[in-house]
Protein backbone atom coordinates (compact mmCIF):
# COMPACT_ATOMS: atom_id res chain seq x y z
CA UNK A 1 0.00 0.00 0.00
CA UNK A 2 1.22 3.34 -0.89
CA UNK A 3 2.68 5.35 1.93
CA UNK A 4 0.41 8.75 1.09
CA UNK A 5 -2.67 6.28 1.75
CA UNK A 6 -1.50 4.90 4.96
CA UNK A 7 -1.43 8.58 5.94
CA UNK A 8 -4.76 9.16 4.80
CA UNK A 9 -5.89 6.51 6.54
CA UNK A 10 -4.22 6.74 10.19
CA UNK A 11 -5.12 10.59 9.70
CA UNK A 12 -9.17 9.52 9.19
CA UNK A 13 -8.55 6.84 11.69
CA UNK A 14 -7.32 9.61 13.94
CA UNK A 15 -10.37 11.82 13.83
CA UNK A 16 -12.97 9.28 13.91
CA UNK A 17 -11.32 8.33 17.16
CA UNK A 18 -11.20 11.55 18.83
CA UNK A 19 -15.15 12.08 17.81
CA UNK A 20 -15.73 8.53 19.24
CA UNK A 21 -14.07 9.47 22.59
CA UNK A 22 -16.45 12.53 22.95
CA UNK A 23 -19.85 10.37 22.55
CA UNK A 24 -18.58 7.02 24.84
CA UNK A 25 -15.49 7.41 27.41
CA UNK A 26 -13.24 4.15 27.50
CA UNK A 27 -14.43 3.51 31.22
CA UNK A 28 -18.10 3.14 29.70
CA UNK A 29 -17.17 1.04 27.01
CA UNK A 30 -15.83 -1.53 29.33
CA UNK A 31 -18.55 -1.48 31.37
CA UNK A 32 -20.97 -2.08 28.78
CA UNK A 33 -18.43 -5.24 27.96
CA UNK A 34 -18.25 -6.64 31.28
CA UNK A 35 -21.95 -6.94 31.32
CA UNK A 36 -23.07 -7.73 28.08
CA UNK A 37 -20.72 -9.52 26.06
CA UNK A 38 -19.36 -13.55 25.53
CA UNK A 39 -16.15 -13.97 23.65
CA UNK A 40 -14.99 -17.15 22.55
CA UNK A 41 -11.60 -17.57 22.44
CA UNK A 42 -9.98 -17.24 19.30
CA UNK A 43 -6.28 -19.20 20.25
CA UNK A 44 -8.05 -22.13 21.53
CA UNK A 45 -10.24 -22.54 18.81
CA UNK A 46 -7.12 -22.76 16.32
CA UNK A 47 -5.37 -25.14 19.01
CA UNK A 48 -8.09 -27.71 19.26
CA UNK A 49 -8.23 -27.97 15.48
CA UNK A 50 -4.20 -28.55 15.57
CA UNK A 51 -4.63 -31.13 18.40
CA UNK A 52 -7.33 -32.74 16.63
CA UNK A 53 -4.64 -33.06 13.24
CA UNK A 54 -6.48 -30.50 11.62
CA UNK A 55 -6.43 -27.82 9.18
CA UNK A 56 -7.56 -23.99 10.27
CA UNK A 57 -8.69 -21.56 8.06
CA UNK A 58 -9.42 -18.02 8.89
CA UNK A 59 -11.90 -16.69 5.98
CA UNK A 60 -11.85 -12.79 5.53
CA UNK A 61 -14.66 -10.60 5.27
CA UNK A 62 -13.73 -7.63 3.16
CA UNK A 63 -15.89 -5.06 0.93
CA UNK A 64 -12.86 -3.26 -0.94
CA UNK A 65 -9.48 -1.97 -0.24
CA UNK A 66 -7.72 0.82 -1.91
CA UNK A 67 -5.45 -1.36 -4.82
CA UNK A 68 -8.78 -3.39 -5.85
CA UNK A 69 -11.34 -1.48 -5.17
CA UNK A 70 -15.07 -2.99 -4.20
CA UNK A 71 -14.79 -6.67 -4.69
CA UNK A 72 -18.37 -7.32 -4.04
CA UNK A 73 -20.83 -4.37 -5.34
CA UNK A 74 -23.87 -6.42 -3.20
CA UNK A 75 -21.78 -6.92 -0.31
CA UNK A 76 -23.51 -8.43 2.48
CA UNK A 77 -20.80 -9.88 5.36
CA UNK A 78 -24.15 -11.86 7.84
CA UNK A 79 -24.40 -13.85 3.97
CA UNK A 80 -20.49 -14.14 3.42
CA UNK A 81 -20.02 -15.35 7.12
CA UNK A 82 -22.81 -17.91 6.71
CA UNK A 83 -21.35 -19.45 3.62
CA UNK A 84 -18.10 -19.69 5.64
CA UNK A 85 -19.54 -21.38 8.15
CA UNK A 86 -21.10 -23.85 6.18
CA UNK A 87 -17.87 -24.58 4.61
CA UNK A 88 -15.83 -25.42 8.29
CA UNK A 89 -14.12 -22.10 8.69
CA UNK A 90 -12.27 -22.16 11.84
CA UNK A 91 -12.72 -18.13 12.59
CA UNK A 92 -14.08 -15.17 10.73
CA UNK A 93 -11.43 -11.84 10.02
CA UNK A 94 -13.76 -9.36 9.56
CA UNK A 95 -12.09 -5.88 7.92
CA UNK A 96 -13.56 -2.84 9.56
CA UNK A 97 -12.13 -0.01 8.48
CA UNK A 98 -14.32 2.42 7.18
CA UNK A 99 -13.12 5.14 4.86
CA UNK A 100 -10.69 3.06 2.38
CA UNK A 101 -11.84 -0.76 2.90
CA UNK A 102 -15.76 -0.09 3.17
CA UNK A 103 -16.00 -1.61 6.60
CA UNK A 104 -17.84 -1.13 9.65
CA UNK A 105 -17.25 -2.46 13.41
CA UNK A 106 -20.95 -3.17 13.04
CA UNK A 107 -21.04 -6.01 10.30
CA UNK A 108 -18.99 -7.86 13.76
CA UNK A 109 -21.93 -7.45 15.56
CA UNK A 110 -24.58 -8.41 12.99
CA UNK A 111 -22.25 -12.04 12.53
CA UNK A 112 -21.92 -12.11 16.00
CA UNK A 113 -25.73 -11.98 16.49
CA UNK A 114 -25.88 -15.61 14.38
CA UNK A 115 -24.55 -17.42 17.35
CA UNK A 116 -24.91 -18.25 20.88
CA UNK A 117 -21.61 -18.90 22.60
CA UNK A 118 -23.65 -20.73 25.03
CA UNK A 119 -24.67 -23.34 22.47
CA UNK A 120 -22.39 -26.17 20.71
CA UNK A 121 -21.53 -25.24 17.52
CA UNK A 122 -24.09 -26.73 14.42
CA UNK A 123 -26.37 -25.63 11.23
CA UNK A 124 -28.52 -23.09 13.58
CA UNK A 125 -25.49 -21.81 15.73
CA UNK A 126 -22.78 -20.45 14.15
CA UNK A 127 -20.03 -20.00 16.75
CA UNK A 128 -16.96 -19.29 15.91
CA UNK A 129 -14.04 -16.56 17.04
CA UNK A 130 -14.28 -13.33 15.25
CA UNK A 131 -11.32 -11.15 14.36
CA UNK A 132 -11.57 -7.60 13.92
CA UNK A 133 -9.08 -6.61 11.55
CA UNK A 134 -8.46 -2.54 11.01
CA UNK A 135 -5.75 0.21 11.84
CA UNK A 136 -5.43 0.13 15.28
CA UNK A 137 -3.78 3.29 16.65
CA UNK A 138 -5.52 3.74 20.20
CA UNK A 139 -6.17 1.12 22.58
CA UNK A 140 -10.05 2.64 22.54
CA UNK A 141 -10.65 0.87 19.33
CA UNK A 142 -9.17 -2.09 20.85
CA UNK A 143 -12.55 -2.21 23.53
CA UNK A 144 -14.30 -0.71 20.90
CA UNK A 145 -13.70 -4.23 19.26
CA UNK A 146 -14.28 -6.12 21.75
CA UNK A 147 -17.86 -4.31 22.69
CA UNK A 148 -18.64 -5.06 19.37
CA UNK A 149 -18.05 -8.74 19.71
CA UNK A 150 -14.11 -9.19 18.64
CA UNK A 151 -12.66 -12.24 19.79
CA UNK A 152 -9.35 -11.28 18.65
CA UNK A 153 -7.74 -8.49 16.63
CA UNK A 154 -5.48 -8.08 13.88
CA UNK A 155 -3.43 -4.88 13.54
CA UNK A 156 -2.29 -3.34 10.14
CA UNK A 157 0.31 -1.75 10.10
Amino acid sequence: MAENVLKKIIEKKIKKIENLKKTISLDSLNELINSNRIFINFKEKIENNIKENKFSIIAEIKKASPSAGILFENYNPVDIAKIYFKNGATCLSVLTEEDFFLGNLSHIYKIKSLSNPMEPPGPENHCIPILCKDFFIDVYQVQLAKYYGADAILIIL
